[in-house]
């Protein structure tokens, strides 16, 4: 899935989120905060196993990025600077159902 930030220049910058089920459409605006999907266990297992950042033992890690046209960016570019110094933010869930996150620094 991703997302086209309008405003960020030409090509826009997009966000990618991989794996996702996503519960918006293409064309639909999402606000800041919007749930745009459920975390899905990816092709990933490699490296989304317990302990290793996942979700207890789920086998699915949400892979972020950011890209402008067709290249790559840092999307920790993204992150005010306060937070590049803290430890790693992680999902959490929103309200107990498996999937549904938010970021939390």
């Amino acid at each position: 899935m991703a997302i086209k930030h309008a405003g960020t220049g030409e090509p826009p910058l997009r966000t990618t989120y991989e794996p996702l089920d996503a519960v918006v459409k293409e064309g639909d605006e999402v606000a800041a905060g919007q749930v745009i999907g459920t975390l899905q266990a990816g092709p990933f297992v490699s490296h989304c196993l317990k302990g290793a950042g996942s979700a207890a033992g789920s086998g699915a890690c949400l892979h972020w990025g950011l890209l402008r046209g067709k290249i790559y960016l840092d999307p920790l570019s993204l992150l005010p600077p306060w937070m590049l110094r803290r430890p790693p933010s992680r999902l959490l869930p929103l309200s107990g159902g498996a999937g549904t996150a938010a970021v939390s620094p």
